[in-house]
C-alpha cells in the first residue's frame, strides 16, 4: 500500500444454481489466488455461495445449512490470508432470511451487510424470500461467534488509514436512499465493494459503466463491482460476468461480458482521500467501524498516467472548441461590462499571445454588428534587444491574416534610457536588464489602452503562473488575463487546433509559432537566432504541467509524483532529470506565490485554478522545507 496504491480484484467464479460445493470450491480457488498475488481487497458476486438463481429454494433448510457449511469451509481456507474479501450468501436470523455480504479476513468473519432493496422487475423476485436489511444495526450469531450486522458497517484498515470499505449489494446501488453515501459520509469510506447479481439487458453494460463512473465521481471513491457469470443460470435471465473497477469516474479494469474469471487493478486510496478533503464536509451519520489488519506491501502500479493530463484525449476537438468559446464569451463580457472600445494585446510571435489574439477575434465575432463597428483589436509588437525576425514576422502575418490592426513600437531607446537613468552597468545581462524590457512593454500596452479607451488583454498562462515565470508588474500584470487557467501543453493543443481549422496565412503563422522555441526574447540576439530558450532555464513544460496537475488536482506528494513520473516518462527523461526539475517546480511554486496573490482577473476554465480569488490559497511567505527534504531523499 505504498503511496496509497492498494491491489484489488473482482471475481466472477463458475457458479451454478444451488450447487454449493462447486461454488465454494471456486471461491476458495480465487481466495488462494488473492494470497499469492498480495491482493488487498477481493469482491465476489451477490449470493455467490449458492448463486442467486435458487428462487424459493432459499426458504429451505437444506440449502441454508449447506450455505452455512460452505461459508465455514471458506473461512478455514482463508486462515493466514490477509486479503479482505466479500462473499454473498443467504443468512438466517431468527425467522428472517437476509441476502448478505460477508466480510472475511485472516480466517475470521469481520461483519455482515444485508441487502436493502429488491428489484420488482427482476426475474428472481427476491422479495418473496428475503427481508430487507434497511436500517438494521445489531449483532448476530454465526458459526458460534457474535459479529456486527447492518448496513452501516465500514471496514477500516488499521495499517492504512485511507483504506476504508463500504458495501452494497446489487440493486442497492440504484436506490435513492443510497447506502454508499452513508458509508462515505458516515464512515469516510474510500472503496465500495459492490456484490452484483442483476439480470442482464441489452443496455446493461453501458448502464453499469455510466452509474459507476457517475457515482464514483460524485462520491470521490472507488467501486469494485463483481457480477455473476454466464454459468449461473439461463432460467429467465442470464448474468454476463461484467466486472468493473472504477475510481473517481475512471474505469481502471473491466472484464469482457459473457465470461468468468478475475479482473484486478490498483486503487489509489490516498488520492481519493485528497479529493474528498476538497469536497466533503460534515458527516451525516456515524458508521460502525470494523478494523482489520494487513501488511503494507508495495503495489506494482499497472495503470498508465497521461503525459499531458491537461490535454483532452476523448472528444478532443469538441473540448478544445468549448475552451475557445469560453474564452471568447469571457472576453466579450468583460469588454461590454467595462464599456471598452478596444482590446490591446502585446503580440510577441509566441504561443500565449497567439491564443489570446485568436480568442479576442472570436469575442469580436460574437458582438452585434453595432458593437463590432465601434470596437477594435490592436496588436502591438515591441521589438527590443532579443527580438528575432522570425517571431516579428509571425506576429505580423498572424495579425494581418486575422484582419487585426498591428502597430510596431520599438522599446530599445526607452529601455536604454531607463537603464542609463538607474546607472545599470552596461552589458550586464542580468535580471534587471531583462525585467526592464518586460516592464517597459507593459507600460506601453497600458498607455496605448488608455489612449484608446481600451483594456490590456493579458497572455500569461497557468504554467508560467505556477512557476512565477513572469516579471512582477511587467507581463505579470494586465487588465484581464484570458489565459490564466490554461497550461502550456493545453495552449499548444488549442493553437494547433486553430491552425488546422483556419488554414491559410493564419495556419502558416500558427504552425511556425508552434515550431518556434518558447522564449521571452530578453537577451541580446543577432536578430536571427533565439538566444534565450525558456525550457533550458525552468525545465520542460511537459514535466512541469505533469507535476502541477498531480500536485494541485490530486494532492500528490513529491515522492509520489516522482514515482509516477519515472514510469510515465521512462523513454524521455532519466530519473535525475525528473528529480532536478521536480525540485525546481516546488522551489518556484512556493517562492513565487507573491505574484499569484495580486494577479489580475481571469476566467476559470479547468478545475485547477491558481487565482487568489478562490482558486488557491497560500501565504506568500510559506516555506517549502518539508517538500525540499522529501525530494532530497528520493532515490
Amino acid at each position: 500500500m505504498k503511496d496509497g496504491f492498494i491491489k484489488v480484484a473482482c471475481v466472477s467464479p463458475l457458479i451454478f444454481g444451488a450447487d454449493v460445493e462447486t461454488n465454494v470450491g471456486e471461491i476458495i480457488k480465487y481466495v488462494n489466488v488473492a494470497k499469492r498475488e498480495n491482493i488487498n481487497v477481493m469482491v465476489f458476486p451477490e449470493l455467490s455461495i449458492t448463486s442467486r438463481a435458487c428462487g424459493d429454494l432459499f426458504t429451505y433448510t437444506t440449502l441454508l445449512s449447506g450455505a452455512l457449511n460452505g461459508l465455514s469451509a471458506i473461512i478455514k481456507s482463508s486462515l493466514w490470508n490477509e486479503c479482505l474479501f466479500f462473499v454473498g450468501m443467504p443468512f438466517v436470523d431468527g425467522d428472517k432470511i437476509y441476502n448478505v455480504a460477508v466480510a472475511i479476513c485472516n480466517g475470521e468473519i469481520l461483519g455482515i451487510v444485508p441487502k436493502s432493496y429488491f428489484n420488482k422487475d427482476s426475474v428472481f423476485s427476491q422479495k418473496r424470500q428475503f427481508y430487507s436489511g434497511y436500517g438494521v444495526s445489531k449483532t448476530v450469531e454465526i458459526l458460534g461467534k457474535n459479529v456486527p450486522f447492518g448496513t452501516d458497517l465500514v471496514f477500516c484498515s488499521g495499517d492504512k488509514k485511507s483504506l476504508r470499505i463500504g458495501v452494497q449489494i446489487a440493486e442497492d446501488i440504484y436506490a435513492v436512499d443510497d447506502s454508499a453515501i452513508k458509508s462515505i459520509s458516515g464512515g469516510n469510506a474510500t472503496v465500495i465493494a459492490h456484490l452484483n447479481g442483476e439480470d442482464e439487458t441489452i443496455d446493461g453494460v453501458d448502464n453499469r459503466i455510466n452509474v459507476l463512473k457517475t457515482k464514483s465521481t460524485i462520491y470521490k471513491c472507488a467501486y469494485l463491482s463483481a457480477l455473476s457469470g454466464v454459468s449461473e443460470t439461463s432460467s429467465g435471465s442470464i448474468s454476463v460476468g461484467h466486472n468493473l473497477i472504477v475510481e473517481n469516474g475512471v474505469v481502471l479494469a473491466e472484464s469482457q461480458p459473457f465470461g468468468c474469471g478475475k479482473v484486478s487493478s490498483e486503487v489509489d486510496v490516498d488520492l481519493l482521500c485528497a479529493l474528498r478533503k476538497k469536497s466533503w464536509g460534515t458527516r451525516i451519520e456515524k458508521a460502525v467501524e470494523i478494523t482489520f489488519s494487513q501488511p503494507i506491501n508495495d503495489c506494482l502500479v499497472m495503470r498508465k498516467f497521461e503525459k499531458q493530463p491537461f490535454v483532452p484525449t476523448q472528444k478532443k476537438e469538441e473540448t478544445l472548441e468549448y475552451v475557445l468559446k469560453m474564452q471568447a464569451h469571457a472576453i466579450k463580457k468583460r469588454v461590454l461590462s467595462a464599456y471598452a472600445k478596444c482590446l490591446v494585446i502585446g503580440i510577441s510571435g509566441g504561443l500565449d499571445s497567439a491564443l489570446a489574439l485568436l480568442s479576442a477575434v472570436r469575442a469580436r465575432d460574437l458582438m452585434s454588428a453595432e458593437k463590432r463597428a465601434q470596437f477594435r483589436i490592436l496588436g502591438i509588437t515591441m521589438p527590443c534587444f532579443g527580438t528575432t525576425e522570425r517571431t516579428l514576422n509571425n506576429a505580423r502575418l498572424l495579425t494581418s491574416s486575422l484582419g487585426v490592426e498591428c502597430k510596431k513600437i520599438s522599446i530599445r531607446t526607452a529601455v536604454n534610457r531607463h537603464l542609463s537613468d538607474i546607472k545599470h552597468q552596461e552589458k550586464a545581462f542580468d535580471v534587471t536588464y531583462e525585467n526592464a524590457q518586460a516592464r517597459e512593454r507593459t507600460q506601453v500596452l497600458m498607455d496605448v489602452a488608455n489612449m484608446n479607451n481600451g483594456l490590456v488583454l493579458g497572455t500569461g498562462d497557468l504554467s508560467e503562473i505556477a512557476l512565477g515565470w513572469s516579471t512582477y508588474n511587467g507581463d505579470h500584470m494586465s487588465m484581464y488575463n484570458v489565459n490564466s487557467s490554461l497550461p502550456k501543453t493545453l495552449i499548444k493543443s488549442l493553437v494547433r487546433y486553430e491552425a488546422d481549422r483556419l488554414k491559410g496565412g493564419v495556419a502558416k503563422a500558427l504552425n511556425d509559432i508552434l515550431d518556434t522555441p518558447i522564449s521571452p526574447e530578453l537577451l541580446p540576439s543577432n536578430g536571427v537566432d533565439i538566444k534565450q530558450v525558456t525550457e533550458d532555464k525552468v525545465g520542460p513544460y511537459v514535466l512541469h504541467d505533469f507535476f502541477l496537475y498531480h500536485f494541485i488536482k490530486n494532492g500528490f506528494s513529491p515522492a509520489k509524483i516522482y514515482r509516477i513520473a519515472k514510469d510515465t516518462f521512462i523513454d524521455e527523461y532519466d530519473k535525475d532529470v525528473i528529480k532536478k526539475w521536480l525540485r525546481e517546480f516546488f522551489r518556484r511554486f512556493f517562492t513565487q506565490q507573491f505574484k499569484r496573490a495580486c494577479a489580475p482577473d481571469g476566467i476559470k476554465i479547468l478545475s485547477i485554478n491558481l487565482s487568489a480569488k478562490g482558486g488557491w490559497e497560500m501565504p506568500s511567505d510559506a516555506v517549502w522545507n518539508l517538500w525540499q527534504k522529501e525530494i532530497d531523499n528520493l532515490e
